[in-house]
């Protein structure tokens, strides 16, 4: 399968007051955690970020076109960056990742410019598939200045998978760490 994985790992970590990337969780690094799931599903892997110390993971890292825009420039970059018609996203910062998880959103993809899912009415824009065709009218409504991911996915052709039902089968899927009071609830 044609695939490429994007972990999103640029940004500034402002909440978490450190890298959060490479902050501990659980004994690894929390994109190591990101990394050992992704690597079960693809070998085409790059990392999303400015912080030229991400390169110790191994992986290119891609650095943002569109600077100081948040995860919107992560995403931009990847489009810009990829030659495949599927690229899941994935955050640095989502250590229960899994593969099934992973899985269900590229089959559900075929004939979507986005795949993304929802819970409780939230798009978790953060994890899912971007097909590369995204990429002009993407990086159009960021020069335009809109940030919002959410505003910027509803211009595609986006299916929002049943969040709740991936959240079953993995009830910390989505659990992703902000700070380190988020670390320490997860038992760190």
């Amino acid at each position: 399968m044609d695939l490429n994985i994007y972990i999103l790992a640029g940004g500034k970590s402002s909440r978490m007051g450190t890298d959060k990337a490479t902050t501990l969780f659980h004994g690894k690094q929390m994109i190591q955690h990101v990394i050992d799931i992704v690597t079960l599903i693809s070998s085409n892997i790059f990392i999303l970020s400015n912080h030229e110390s991400h390169t110790q993971f191994g992986f290119e890292c891609i650095k943002d076109e569109i600077k100081d825009v948040g995860p919107a420039g992560g995403i931009d970059a990847m489009l810009h960056h990829t030659h495949q018609k599927k690229n899941i996203l994935v955050s640095c910062d989502m250590p229960f990742l899994d593969t099934l998880s992973i899985q269900k959103i590229i089959h559900a993809s075929e004939d979507y410019d986005i795949t993304i899912p929802l819970l409780n009415n939230y798009p978790e824009a953060l994890i899912g598939n971007y097909h590369q065709s995204c990429k002009s009218t993407w990086r159009s409504e960021l020069l335009k200045g809109e940030r919002k991911l959410s505003t910027l996915i509803s211009n595609f052709n986006t299916h929002f998978m049943d969040g709740n039902e991936l959240q079953k089968q993995n009830p910390l899927l989505f659990s992703n760490f902000n700070s380190l009071k988020d670390i320490e609830a997860h038992g760190q």
